[in-house]
Order: structure tokens, then sequence, then C-alpha cells
């Protein structure tokens, strides 16, 4: 997430950022791991010769530094969508109470 957010701050924040194929934002993507573990997994998930093809269109699907921000970004929002069920909810009068406390009750390290 650390990376998906310099690649957005050089965006944001330098004016001759014009594309994912330039220093520093192409070398950013290719530090991002999620294209890398995507394309190990079809090994797992398919028989042989089908998990060649599949991780030979992974890694097509991810050539360019662009296409690895993409994948990144897609993996990455999967995951949280996933722990969502891991998310405290709260009421709307503590959420926007100004007692620093009212977020944090019982069994919540209140």
């Amino acid at each position: 997430m650390k990376l998906v957010a310099k690649i957005r701050n050089t965006f944001a924040h330098d004016f001759k950022a014009t594309g994912f194929d330039i220093p520093p934002v192409r070398d950013y993507c290719a530090s991002l791991k999620q294209p890398g573990t995507l394309a190990a997994m079809p090994n797992q998930l398919f028989p042989a010769d089908t998990a060649a093809i599949m991780a030979e269109y992974v890694l097509k699907t991810n050539a360019t530094p662009r296409e690895q921000y993409r994948t990144s970004v897609f993996a990455l929002f999967g995951s949280l969508l996933r722990r969502l069920h891991y998310v405290r909810r709260v009421t709307v009068e503590a959420w926007f109470s100004y007692d620093p406390d009212a977020l944090v009750g019982p069994g919540h390290g209140g």
C-alpha cells in the first residue's frame, strides 16, 4: 500500500510525471509484489498444462508498469473487501463525537 501511495503522490505532486514509464514511477511499479504473487498462483490452482497457460497470461497482462499498478490496486482492494468483517461497526453518534473514548468500548481496548 505504501508503494501505491508513493505512485499516487508522484503523480499528484510532480508535474513532470506524465506516465508510468518514467522513474521513479516505473521503479515503484516494478517493486510491487502482487503481480508476482498472482503469476505464481496458477501452479497452485490448476493442473500443470492449464497452469502454464494461465501463468503466461498473468505475466503478459502485467507486462507494463501501468498494468502492474492496476493489478496491485485491484488485488489490494479485494484484500480489503475480504477483511470487512473484522471492522467494528460504530454508531453515527460515536463516529462524530468529540469524545476520544466514544469509539472505544468494552472488549475493544477500552
